[in-house]
Parts: structure tokens; sequence; C-alpha cells
């Protein structure tokens, strides 16, 4: 027996849809899946990397650059 609707096709809850910014809810359109934000997240994690990376090879970001609150913003 099949599960319905299946984890991809799973919508966020009410209080999680809220949550997220009005940027992500635009670009996904109704109703948002739990794949959905999964993937959203993923994305960002993977240009954050990137871009980290690339600083730290070119060494235009150091050990000494690095704090918590630099990167966050």
């Amino acid at each position: 027996m099949p599960f319905a609707p299946g984890y991809v096709e799973t919508p966020v809850s009410g209080d999680e849809a809220d949550a997220l910014l009005v940027k992500a809810r635009e670009l996904h359109g109704e109703p948002i899946t739990k794949a959905d934000v999964y993937d959203l997240e993923q994305a960002i994690q993977e240009d954050i990397v990137e871009e980290l990376v690339t600083a730290v090879l070119d060494a235009t970001l150091t050990v000494d650059d690095m704090s918590f609150a630099d990167l966050v913003h």
C-alpha cells in the first residue's frame, strides 16, 4: 500500500511555510513541499561552500578573517 502523499509531495505545515522567506514561497508557489525546502537548502549550502572555498583558495579569506558573525552576513 503506497503512502499518500509521498514524501516528496508532502506539503510543509502552515507554521513551516510561515517561517520561509517571502521570496522562497514565491519561487515554489503553492503548496510548498518538504522536497522543495530540502532542494532550496541544498542549493544555498552548495553556493556558500563554493564561495568560501574559492575565497580560501585565492587567499581572499584567511583563518584570521573567519568568525561566525562574518560568515552569516
